[in-house]
């Protein structure tokens, strides 16, 4: 399914942006990783989750995911800490990624996006990155979603397009009244974006298209966003796995 709408991406890179929008009751913010200045962006983000020799360095222009030493399982989570989401708001998180590691091996894969989780409870998250793997034991580059509850996944899928190239924009929006997560991806880094639908979750019990389950969330409950990399098995080596953006739109 195609969502096309008129904006500029690139836009999105550079200072922190705070928009008011007002039209009754309406208000729209838009918080930016601002890549162009390290400080900055380094202030933004805290680091949080590692493991292995995975690693999420902010360079000039992009945020890079790094393994120069591959494990069974190597990843770093940085939390977005301009991003004060709750329950009860709307919002949009768009962010363009980079993914051109080569997995040779069914067990080698790696994953650069975004994961937001419940802030009361660490172990319910939903994810939306560009993955690269073997699957069916032939190459793919795909946009991938997955709900999580209790640590343990619930439900996931996967862009039809298996051969996405390496950079690629991905949108995770969230509504507060049907309490469900949709993600879509652009693949075409022009002035025109084409959204095409992966996915949706609810996390109320109902409303998901892919999957639901209930995370039994107060309206009052925050929500954390986090820019993360992910890999196994597999060595990652500079410039091949970025974040070139990040915003965050409240509504």
């Amino acid at each position: 399914m195609k969502h096309s709408t008129k904006l500029s991406l690139r836009s999105l890179i550079g200072c922190v942006l705070t928009i008011s929008l007002f039209t009754g009751t309406l208000a729209a913010k838009i918080e930016s990783l601002n890549l162009s200045d390290i400080e900055a962006a380094r202030k933004a983000l805290k680091p949080s989750f590692q493991n292995g020799a995975g690693k999420l360095t902010v360079k000039e222009g992009a945020l890079e995911y790094s393994v120069d030493k591959a494990s069974a399982k190597d990843f770093e989570y940085q939390m977005f800490q301009p991003a004060r989401l709750r329950a009860s708001q709307d919002f949009e998180i768009i962010g363009t990624f980079i993914n051109d590691t080569i997995p040779e091996l069914p067990e080698e894969l790696a994953s650069v996006g975004i994961e937001v989780y419940q802030a009361t409870d660490l172990s319910n998250r939903v994810s939306a990155t560009v993955s690269v793997a073997r699957l069916y034991n032939y190459f793919s580059r795909t946009a991938f979603t997955q709900i999580v509850q209790g640590g343990k996944p619930v439900e996931s899928t996967y862009s039809e397009d298996l051969r996405l190239p390496p950079e690629v924009t991905i949108k995770l929006s969230y509504d507060s009244k049907s309490r469900v997560f949709t993600t879509f991806y652009d693949s075409d880094q022009g002035e025109e974006v084409e959204w095409m639908k992966v996915g949706s979750f609810g996390v109320g019990g109902k409303g998901g298209e892919t999957g639901n389950t209930n995370w039994r969330m107060r309206s009052s409950e925050k929500l954390l966003v986090y820019i993360y990399g992910y890999s196994e098995n597999l060595s990652v080596f500079e410039g091949e796995a970025q974040v070139l953006s990040l915003s965050v739109e409240t509504k």
